[in-house]
């Protein structure tokens, strides 16, 4: 009956039949609790969730590295990195050793809270303790690095990424490139692109728009056109702001039958805006 409550989101259904366990003379274990902190974190109660563990205690039931986590997790989705990191502090005391999970939520709770230091120093434990960050955890400190603006932090988090073999994924790929575009850092950005594509990352729409605009900046004309027929060999669709970014970068090459077979191509996409298009390579 809790862990229906518990999926159902009804946290004050699993609390009360908790506490009604204890009324019967019961003994709830850990698993109880756990399934009741799961439905704490879905439900946005976090502080009920972190005061079930001194509920716990109080009953002389350790908490495991689940209901840590499940904990840290709830002050994480509402945003209470201090929390979060006192709760981490209280688990590493009671010798309960955090996993990968742990410490991702933990970085993340970290980024969502500005705190992009701390999210490299919790990198930098997890090697410590013989835990291999992800791509998640690389994902979270790439971000809060990001909305700070600490683009040489970035850089060595890519460099990184590739020292240690990380897997990659599609959101690393587009931050990388996206933060060495804001950076000016557009021969970069085209660099990560190539390194990413041909380490068979699936790179997307959004990515190839990022590093087609970056070449833009650049004037480099010939890589965004490069870049536009490996989209088409592998059948990635375009659309309108792809198409103004890429006629955008081929402004530069000075050849009126590239613009014009691009603009051929865009009509069925993007018709209005081919037309406005049109109208620009007119009047040149």
């Amino acid at each position: 009956a809790m862990s229906g409550c518990a999926r159902g989101g009804h946290w004050r259904c699993a609390h009360t039949l908790l506490q009604d366990m204890k009324g019967r003379r019961l003994s709830p274990g850990v698993i109880n609790y756990n399934t009741v902190i799961d439905s704490c974190k879905v439900s946005g109660h976090w502080a009920l969730a972190v005061w079930l563990i001194w509920d716990m205690r109080l009953n002389s039931i350790e908490p495991d590295v689940i209901t840590f986590s499940s904990v840290m997790s709830a002050c994480e989705r509402e945003g209470r990195w201090r929390t979060a990191l006192r709760i981490y502090e209280e688990m590493v005391a009671s010798r309960s050793m955090p996993n990968r999970i742990s410490y991702n939520i933990l970085i993340s709770s970290a980024e969502k809270g500005g705190q992009w230091q701390m999210t490299l120093q919790l990198l930098h434990l997890m090697r410590q303790n013989f835990i291999e960050p992800d791509c998640v955890s690389y994902g979270a400190a790439m971000r809060a690095c990001t909305k700070q603006e600490a683009w040489r932090f970035c850089i060595k988090l890519l460099t990184d990424i590739r020292h240690y073999n990380v897997k990659l994924d599609t959101n690393i790929c587009h931050m990388a490139v996206g933060f060495c575009r804001m950076a000016a850092r557009w021969d970069d950005a085209l660099k990560w692109f190539w390194e990413f594509r041909l380490s068979h990352a699936n790179v997307g729409l959004m990515t190839y728009t990022q590093v087609i605009a970056s070449c833009g900046m650049s004037q480099n004309w010939q890589a965004a056109l490069e870049l536009w027929n490996d989209m088409r060999h592998r059948c990635v669709v375009p659309d309108q702001r792809l198409y103004r970014m890429l006629m955008d970068a081929c402004a530069s090459s000075q050849s009126r039958s590239v613009l014009q077979q691009l603009l051929r191509e865009s009509i069925v996409v993007m018709p209005e805006s081919a037309d406005r298009s049109a109208m620009d390579l007119q009047s040149t």
